[in-house]
């Protein structure tokens, strides 16, 4: 987990550099992805330790990033297990 943990990191921390703009050129692909690995990490962490802290704290800072680039988690009508990330439409959640 801690190599993952690190690789993901790595790739936030360029994120994070970029401009809004720059954040628009990204492939949400991969930035879902980033998201799918930290969110794993964290729910499946132990509770305890601070790789599972650091990856959420991270998940939640791709999740703005997603939010910034038009992506939005969930639509209306969608219970829990059903939401994830998908360009946002007049039915997703804001």
């Amino acid at each position: 987990m801690r190599g993952q943990l690190g690789r993901c990191l790595v790739f936030f921390a360029a994120l994070s550099s970029s401009t809004a703009v720059g954040a628009q050129s990204l492939a949400a692909g991969d930035v879902i992805s980033i998201y799918r690995d930290l969110n794993e990490m964290c729910r499946g962490g132990a509770g305890d330790a601070s790789s599972t802290d650091k990856a959420c704290e991270v998940r939640e800072k791709v999740s703005k990033l997603l939010k910034q680039m038009d992506y939005c988690f969930g639509k209306k009508g969608e219970s829990g297990g059903e939401m994830w990330w998908h360009r946002c439409t007049a039915n997703s959640l804001r």
